[in-house]
């Protein structure tokens, strides 16, 4: 009896070496890692608003690879003997001993690389305006016309939004605030879009259109309002696009876009500042109307964590976040992250991984 347990016991590791466990990671594994990387980089995007605020220099460091490595292992020692100190007469099952000691191990070993963002192409991207076709190109997706052009627009056709340089807000002109909004509402019925021309020289052209036949009387009429305050013919339909700060041609539009260092530096006027911080000179007061050009974006601050926050992150020993009710702000982070792709563009060139071993 005592032999046949020995051997079921042995034979009870020997299955371990058939087993798969690589498929069933992927399920537990993939979800987990993709939460930990989106918020490391909210948490990244947060810290680089809060360090504009205080006038401070941003940093990017991406996450450039994730190999994951598992191993499971068995091993048995058995050992036998028999007791020669029993009585003489016992049986051999009876003097027979043994042991058989079993250990398991189950090894989880991630390597995580990360590359510094310092290449001069990411520093370029970073630093130049964005296209006039990326902005229409969140237009044309659905992304309010409105947000967007609070982000990305220093000027349309020469009429001046809300920006911020130095410290100062500058306000948005009543002209702007129309504009926006007749083309919001525009937006939402479907009557203005965009789309890029191909000219006989095979040039690119970026296209703003309107479609005002057959369509709500009164939108139709906001959008002949909003042709005369961009001084652009009340009959043209299509115009072209271009990138600019000054007024454009009769059937043109210029706009003044802003690069994504200056996109994260208008959401840096909505962080609030520790008093003690002002106080001290650490971060500057803001000059201007604040209150009233204050974009859809409040970062708060304390000298807690939140028990209930979308994202948060510790900066000169107080802590910034974002309020997980505040749908404005969660919906504008994202809208950072298109952006950041937008603008990443170009050939990359080879950068130096820090790889670290998680374990």
């Amino acid at each position: 009896m005592r032999y046949r347990i020995w051997l079921c016991a042995l034979a009870m590791l020997c299955p371990l070496g058939c087993q798969h466990i690589g498929p069933g990671t992927i399920v537990e594994d993939r979800v987990a890692y993709d939460n930990a990387v989106a918020t490391s980089w909210n948490e990244q995007t947060l810290l680089n608003i809060v360090k504009l605020r205080y006038f401070d220099t941003p940093f990017f460091t991406d996450v450039a690879q994730i190999v994951s490595g598992y191993s499971v292992g068995a091993q048995a020692n058995p050992t036998l003997g028999v007791n020669s100190a029993i009585f003489p007469v016992a049986s051999l099952g009876d003097r027979l001993f043994g042991n058989l000691p079993l250990q398991a191990a189950y090894i989880d070993r991630p390597t995580v690389s990360y590359a510094p963002q310092t290449r001069p192409d990411f520093i370029r991207n970073l630093t130049v305006p964005l296209p006039p076709t990326a902005v229409l190109y969140l237009m044309q997706a659905g992304y309010p016309v409105d947000l967007v052009f609070d982000l990305t627009l220093d000027a349309i056709n020469g009429i001046p939004g809300r920006s911020v340089s130095g410290g100062q807000v500058r306000p948005a002109s009543p002209e702007y605030q129309r504009i926006v909004q007749i083309l919001r509402k525009a937006q939402l019925s479907g009557s203005v879009g965009m789309r890029i021309e191909v000219g006989k020289d095979k040039t690119q052209s970026l296209v703003m259109f309107f479609q005002d036949p057959d369509i709500d009387p009164a939108l139709a009429a906001e959008l002949a309002e909003a042709r005369k305050l961009l001084r652009i013919d009340p009959n043209q339909r299509d115009i072209r696009v271009v990138f600019g700060a000054t007024r454009g041609g009769p059937n043109e539009i210029t706009m003044a876009t802003r690069s994504i260092y200056r996109v994260l530096g208008q959401l840096a006027v909505s962080v609030q500042v520790p008093e003690v911080h002002l106080a001290e000179g650490r971060a500057p007061p803001l000059g201007g109307d604040v209150a009233e050009e204050r974009p859809h974006f409040m970062i708060h601050s304390g000298c807690k964590k939140p028990q209930d926050c979308f994202i948060a992150t510790c900066y000169r020993g107080y802590w910034f976040w974002i309020d997980d009710r505040d749908a404005e702000s969660k919906r504008t982070m994202a809208y950072l992250m298109i952006m950041l792709a937008l603008a990443d563009t170009g050939t990359k060139e080879p950068v130096p991984f820090l790889t670290i071993q998680a374990n």
